[in-house]
């Protein structure tokens, strides 16, 4: 299906009517890859309104009815998440500390003039409440051919 305007809002009133809850815009995020992002922009510059003279032929961010459009690379193509930023925390389950089964932190590297070292932190994201995100699926996007290597 074509992404529109009208696609976004549904599934934000979709959330405030499930959850109860009015959707704050400084509470929430919507994550999609690039090329999403960019289908949105496709559809949605013909209505464009530029309310001063000044042309930046370019854009500081594209935000839906206050909600901030963030992109992530491994997002997948066809999909937008809506997530609710301040029910999604970090649950630590071991502390930093460096890599040392064999008794050493650093390790030689071999052939150059370097030591190497492994730092790890053990976590994994959790959300107090699950009912607040949302997810529009089935999106159309142009996949972009991939530059000549």
């Amino acid at each position: 299906r074509q992404i529109s305007q009208e696609l976004i809002q549904e599934i934000i009133d979709t959330i405030e009517d499930m959850t109860g809850m009015p959707t704050n815009p400084q509470s929430f995020s919507m994550l999609t890859h690039r090329a999403t992002r960019r289908a949105f922009l496709a559809a949605v510059l013909p209505e464009r309104r530029v309310p001063d003279a000044e042309f930046d032929m370019g854009f500081k961010g594209l935000s839906f009815d206050g909600f901030s459009f963030e992109t992530d690379h491994d997002a997948p193509l066809d999909m937008i998440f809506f997530l609710h930023t301040p029910s999604i925390y970090i649950q630590d389950l071991a502390n930093w500390h460096w890599m040392d089964e064999d008794g050493a932190i650093l390790s030689r590297v071999k052939g150059v003039d370097a030591f190497d070292a492994t730092l790890r932190f053990f976590a994994q994201l959790g959300l107090d409440r699950r009912n607040v995100h949302g997810t529009v699926r089935d999106i159309s996007v142009t996949v972009p051919k991939k530059y000549p290597s």
